[in-house]
């Protein structure tokens, strides 16, 4: 069973709040989010055609190599929206 945060029409949106202050930290956030995602689609209606990730690091700097290591296409996802 999973719980997707939103599922809105023909998508899903995992909302994932990390800690990043580090390349380790920014390596396991990407690791996890690509493990999620992977696991996430067998298991959605069959309307859902695509998975969004919102990360929300407010309070964090981030910078370009982490938009780069936490991007849509790096992820294996639809979009990625970076909240700061």
């Amino acid at each position: 069973m999973i719980s997707p945060e939103v599922i809105d029409g023909d998508r899903v949106v995992m909302v994932h709040n990390h800690f990043i202050g580090s390349a380790l930290a920014v390596e396991l956030c990407a690791s996890f989010t690509r493990a999620r995602a992977r696991f996430f689609r067998p298991h959605l209606p069959p309307s859902v055609l695509y998975i969004d990730v919102v990360f929300d690091f407010h309070g964090q700097h981030v910078s370009s190599d982490t938009r780069n290591a936490l991007s849509a296409k790096r992820l294996k996802v639809r979009n990625v929206e970076i909240l700061e």
